[in-house]
């Protein structure tokens, strides 16, 4: 991830701090200064914007901030353009200095999916609601579970810090809004504007203030967002890649019988995608054995993808390499994946069914709760035990009542023996 900004605001810190701690994401992160006259000897030490294509596919998403279009030259900006058109996922997030809507005379004014309107800024939103089309998307779910409803998950949304202002904007044609606010008069206003741009896709924020979000909860909501949003506008990342060859074999391990889906992106000597390849992939088992041929046939032609899917697949653990005519290379492009035997009937199954665990539950008459919702076993046993123990001690012998009660017994038994003589 390349995360570039013209400050280190709270926006960028919260965000780079979500994926620094994520092991699965290298960041890198890039300020461009708009008044380079103030710049320390430290601030010339940090990372600078990528000069070449190359560098820059080397990232698999943009987090673009509110960026002075003078501090980047005219050919980095279409190295920006073309990262997306080569199916590179970018973030735009708006500010207050209005330098994205500077940006639309740039070379990447086409990539902001919005017009920006005179009037600049709306205050003080009071909530955020996601729209009909938002509410359909995975990446808009900020509940955990598939039982989550999309009433829960939007009035999730509504109970969210809304920004204190944000920016007015204008969808462009075939723009999708996921997200609105909207203020005291009902009047709505987009938030969260996307859209495809060659084989890359852009997503424009009109506020910077989705630190808001971890008001009283932290990362739960926050964390969660941006991670889901990124994974679905990027573009699926491959297992290993060199200048020209990429490579994915889909999941690390399999089951026997199972087929392995193959992913191949090639690119020619300019970096542009190669569409005219004959290109195979190669699964040698280790340890000896006939290897697994799999043609590939291009899916992608914008971005020079291949995919082909292997025979059902025997245990063993398999290299996969690449062979295409002119990358003599390709083959030094291995990646492995594993096949496992299929499991017993025992543990075939060891997953979570809720549906069935429901029904079982409403059927005998009682009801199902997962293992965070203990509290609702003790408010169903609840009106069970209602009752109460009381336990007393009673000392005989510091009774009055039981002394006569026992004096009396006696007496009587005295009485009984002499009528019968037996005193």
């Amino acid at each position: 991830m390349l995360i570039v900004d013209s400050r280190s605001r709270w926006e960028t810190r919260y965000i780079r701090n979500v994926f620094e701690r994520d092991p699965t994401w290298s960041v890198s992160t890039v300020i461009l200064w708009p008044d380079r006259s103030t710049l320390t000897e430290l601030d010339e030490a940090q990372p600078k914007f990528p000069d070449e294509q190359k560098d820059l596919a080397a990232y698999d998403v943009i987090i673009w901030g509110d960026v002075d279009p003078a501090a980047l030259t005219t050919d980095q900006l279409s190295l920006v353009r073309d990262f997306v058109s080569f199916g590179g996922g970018l973030v735009f997030i708006d500010g207050d200095r209005d330098y994205l809507s500077k940006m639309t005379d740039s070379a990447i004014g086409d990539l902001i999916p919005v017009n920006f309107m005179n009037d600049h800024r709306i205050v003080a939103p009071l909530r955020l609601t996601l729209t009909s089309l938002g509410a359909q998307r995975a990446a808009m779910n900020l509940l955990s579970g598939d039982d989550a409803s999309a009433a829960e998950n939007q009035t999730a949304w509504s109970e969210l810090q809304p920004p204190t202002s944000i920016r007015n904007v204008e969808p462009l044609a075939g723009a999708e809004v996921w997200l609105e606010a909207n203020d005291s008069a009902s009047n709505k206003a987009p938030i969260l504007v996307t859209r495809l741009f060659g084989g890359g896709q852009v997503v424009y924020f009109s506020m910077d203030q989705s630190w808001r979000w971890r008001y009283r909860v932290a990362d739960l909501y926050h964390a969660r967002f941006w991670s889901q949003l990124v994974e679905a506008v990027m573009q699926r990342p491959f297992d290993v890649r060199d200048e020209y060859v990429a490579l994915s074999t889909g999941a690390a391990q399999y089951r026997a019988g199972e087929r392995a889906t193959i992913r191949v992106q090639l690119r020619d000597a300019s970096g542009n995608p190669a569409t005219e390849a004959i290109v195979d992939a190669v699964a040698k088992p280790e340890g000896g054995g006939e290897p697994l041929t799999i043609p590939l046939r291009l899916v992608d032609a914008s971005r020079g993808i291949y995919q082909g899917e292997s025979d059902p697949l025997e245990v063993g653990n398999y290299v996969t390499s690449v062979r295409a005519a002119g990358y003599a290379s390709s083959e030094a492009v291995t990646s492995s994946f594993l096949v496992s035997p299929p499991p017993n009937r025992e543990n075939f199954r060891l997953s979570q069914n809720v549906s069935l665990l429901t029904a079982m539950a409403d059927a005998s008459g009682g009801i199902y709760v997962d293992e965070s919702q203990a509290q609702k076993v003790w408010d169903a046993i609840k009106p069970l035990s209602d009752g109460s123990i009381e336990v007393k001690k009673l000392a005989l012998a510091q009774s009055f009542v039981w002394f006569f009660v026992v004096l009396i017994l006696l007496a009587l038994e005295w009485w009984l023996r002499k009528k019968v003589g037996l005193v």
